[in-house]
C-alpha cells in the first residue's frame, strides 16, 4: 500500500534524522527489460527513428507504458550499438506514490545495482561486473567508454534456503558464457576484468 509504505519510509528517515526532500531512486534490476540493438550507418535523426521502431518491436508493452533509457557505444569495426533499458511506468508510478506519501520527490531514477557508480566510470576497456545478493546475481557489461552494453539478472544461479545461500558456480559460468556470446566480438574480446560486489 503506497500510503503505508510512505509512512514507514518517512518514519525511517526521521529516525535517521534525514531531512532531505529530494532523492534519486534505485530501481531493482529485476524490473528492467533490455534489448541490444545494432545501429545502422545513417543520419542521427534516422537512428532515433530506427530506435523508436525497434523499441516498439522488442518489448511486450507500448513505448508509452515504459520509462526508457538508451546507452550507446561503439564496438570497433562492428559499428555502433544501443542498449535499450526499459521499466514499466506502473512500477515508477507506485514508487512515486510512496515517495509522495513520505513527503519526498524523485529527481531521477537509476539502477539499484550496488556497483552502479563504479561500473559506469570510463575504464578504457570493457568490464564485466557481478553483484550478488539473496535473490540472485546481477550482471552488467560495460564497453570501453563506460557505457552499458548488457544488463541481466541471473536468478537460477543461487542454491540453498534463506540462511544457507550459495552460488552455483557451473550455472553462473554457463549464464556468463551465454551473455558473452550475445555481445559484439569487440566488447567480448576486450573483457579482461571482472568486478564482484555484494553480500
Amino acid at each position: 500500500d503506497p500510503e503505508q509504505g510512505g509512512v514507514e519510509l518517512k518514519s525511517a528517515l526521521d529516525q535517521a534524522e534525514l531531512r532531505e526532500k529530494q532523492c534519486v531512486v534505485g530501481v531493482p534490476i529485476q524490473w528492467t527489460l533490455t534489448n541490444l540493438i545494432k545501429l545502422p550507418e545513417v543520419d542521427e535523426e534516422d537512428v532515433l527513428d530506427y530506435l523508436d521502431l525497434q523499441i516498439e518491436k522488442s518489448f511486450p508493452f507500448s513505448a508509452d507504458d515504459l520509462s526508457i533509457a538508451i546507452s550507446r557505444f561503439e564496438a570497433g569495426l562492428e559499428g555502433h550499438y544501443a542498449l535499450v533499458t526499459a521499466v514499466q511506468n506502473k512500477f515508477i508510478g507506485r514508487i512515486d506514490a510512496i515517495l509522495s506519501a513520505a513527503g519526498l520527490k524523485a529527481v531521477g531514477y537509476s539502477l539499484a545495482l550496488q556497483a552502479t557508480q563504479a561500473i559506469q566510470r570510463a575504464h578504457g576497456e570493457p568490464e564485466l561486473t557481478l553483484c550478488a545478493d539473496a535473490q540472485g546475481v546481477s550482471l552488467m557489461v560495460t564497453a570501453a567508454d563506460g557505457s552499458a552494453a548488457c544488463i541481466r539478472t541471473l536468478k537460477d544461479v543461487i542454491d540453498g534456503g534463506d540462511k544457507d545461500i550459495s552460488i552455483n558456480e557451473k550455472a553462473l559460468a554457463r549464464e556468463i558464457r551465454v551473455t558473452l556470446g550475445q555481445l559484439p566480438a569487440a566488447v567480448r574480446k576486450g573483457l579482461e576484468k571482472i568486478r564482484v560486489y555484494g553480500e
